[in-house]
């Protein structure tokens, strides 16, 4: 093995624990992060989002979902559940229900 050779071979090597360093960081970022997600629902218009177990301060555990547009929040257990009722607000946001019947 030549010394060009060697040298291509030990820049690879920090490039890519570089890229390992950055990789880390950005999922201890997503973790320290309390919202998982924040989109607007088609069938209501309204803003929901999805929260981290203990995330906000008068919960301790379970996931919080939050119609944003009318304040409606409820807590389910698991992340599953949380992404299922922010998939479809018409089932527990009773103000996103009277703006859905007056869109239609």
């Amino acid at each position: 093995m030549s010394n060009e050779q060697k040298n291509m071979t030990a820049n690879d090597h920090k490039a890519l624990g570089s890229l390992l360093d950055r990789i880390v960081a950005k999922r201890e970022a997503r973790r320290k992060n309390p919202l998982i997600q924040r989109r607007k629902n088609r069938q209501t218009g309204s803003i929901i989002s999805v929260w981290r177990p203990g995330s906000q301060a008068d919960r301790d555990e379970g996931y919080l979902v939050i119609c944003e547009d009318y304040g409606t929040c409820i807590g389910v257990s698991t992340r599953k559940e949380a992404l299922q009722a922010a998939a479809n607000p018409l089932l527990w946001c009773p103000d996103s229900q009277d703006n859905a019947a007056v869109r239609q």
